[in-house]
C-alpha cells in the first residue's frame, strides 16, 4: 500500500490491495482510493491502479478539477497609462495608453532618444 500526490491537481491517491483498505475484495485485485473523498476504484493490476487519476472515478475530484480550470482562466489586463502631465521621472506629456509595461518602457526609451 502506498499513497501518492498528483502534482498537477493535488489529489492524494492510495494504491492498495482491497483488504488493506477494508474494501470488498470481489471488485478486483487492486484499488485506488481517493483520500480526500473516500471514493474507491477497482483495477486488475497494480499498474492500472497506479495510473488511475481521481478525476477519472471520483465525482469530488472531477468537480474540483473543473472549478480550478474555470478559476485559472486569465482575464485580459487593463491598459497601462502614464501621466499626461509632466512627470519628474519620465518627462513625457503625451498621455498615450499602452497594453503592457514593456510597451510603456519602450515608449519611454524612444521618447528619451527623440529628445536627445
Amino acid at each position: 500500500m502506498f499513497t501518492r500526490t498528483i502534482r498537477a491537481t493535488g489529489e492524494k491517491l492510495t494504491v492498495a490491495r482491497p483488504e488493506e483498505v477494508n474494501a470488498d475484495p470481489e471488485g478486483g485485485n487492486w484499488v485506488t482510493l481517493c483520500e480526500d473523498h473516500k471514493t474507491i476504484a477497482y483495477a486488475a493490476t497494480q499498474s492500472a491502479a497506479y495510473y488511475t487519476h481521481g478525476a477519472g472515478f471520483c465525482d469530488g475530484c472531477r468537480a474540483a478539477q473543473q472549478s480550478t480550470a474555470k478559476a485559472s482562466v486569465k482575464k485580459p489586463s487593463d491598459a497601462t497609462v502614464h501621466e499626461a502631465t509632466p512627470n519628474a521621472v519620465n518627462g513625457c506629456t503625451c498621455g498615450k495608453r499602452f497594453k503592457s509595461k514593456s510597451a510603456l518602457s519602450r515608449h519611454f526609451g524612444t521618447a528619451d532618444k527623440a529628445s536627445a
